[in-house]
């Protein structure tokens, strides 16, 4: 395990609680042997928070993402443990994580490596000024951001509705109702129900209802990539 100074160092940062980067990279196995260091669980919540916050702002100001189904589609891809963990790897921020002995092998666990970069982000955010802050997100997030968005993202409401419509005049409407937990969605398509979807909102629930259905037609129709 290497010394959490090296890492700040690289990353331009000199800390004012050294404390606080000791515990955005003690795991929660390592805190049970030591109770006396506290472990990062909290610092990941904030983090996490934080991260999708810089991203949604980040997209609302730069990004030209048409509306707000393709913004939050963006943002899911960004503020995911898949790409917080390459970032992670990148930074090699796993070879700074303290965890139990016997432990090491969730070093390569990526939920692990997306974790420990939001502690970080948040250890950040508590001990620097807010210039600090923002150029570590910089850093991180905003090349990614910016390469996601370069490629053709479309909700997939508008992506089922396009490709149905190059080829067949049938129309396309969503019946979507309350039920007592969430909302329930049905796509119809050429007066057929082609998919169903569940959510929070009506919004979600005809979102979902569109991506099965978009699975089903790329799969039915062989327009797979």
């Amino acid at each position: 395990m290497s010394s959490i100074k090296e890492l700040l160092l690289n990353l331009n940062i000199v800390a004012n609680n050294l404390s606080l980067y000791e515990q955005a990279f003690t795991h929660k196995s390592y805190h049970h042997v030591r109770p006396n260091k506290p472990h990062y669980e909290m610092l990941e919540f904030l983090g996490d928070s934080l991260l999708n916050l810089q991203t949604s702002l980040y997209i609302f100001k730069n990004i030209d993402a048409k509306n707000e189904g393709n913004a939050t589609i963006l943002r899911s891809q960004i503020v995911s443990s898949v790409s917080f963990a390459k970032i992670s790897d990148k930074l090699q921020l796993s070879k700074y994580l303290k965890v139990a002995k016997g432990s090491e092998e969730i070093l390569n666990n990526t939920k692990i490596k997306a974790d420990i970069l939001e502690s970080l982000t948040a250890a950040i955010y508590l001990d620097q000024d807010r210039k600090t802050f923002e150029d570590f997100v910089k850093k991180i997030l905003h090349s990614l951001v910016k390469k996601q968005s370069k490629k053709v993202i479309k909700d997939p409401k508008s992506e089922f509705q396009e490709i149905i419509q190059s080829f067949s005049k049938s129309s396309i409407k969503y019946i979507t109702k309350k039920t007592d937990k969430f909302f329930e969605s049905e796509l119809i398509w050429d007066n057929k129900i082609y998919g169903h979807g569940k959510g929070n909102s009506i919004k979600e629930a005809e979102l979902e209802a569109a991506k099965k259905s978009l699975k089903k037609l790329k799969k039915e129709f062989d327009l797979e990539k």
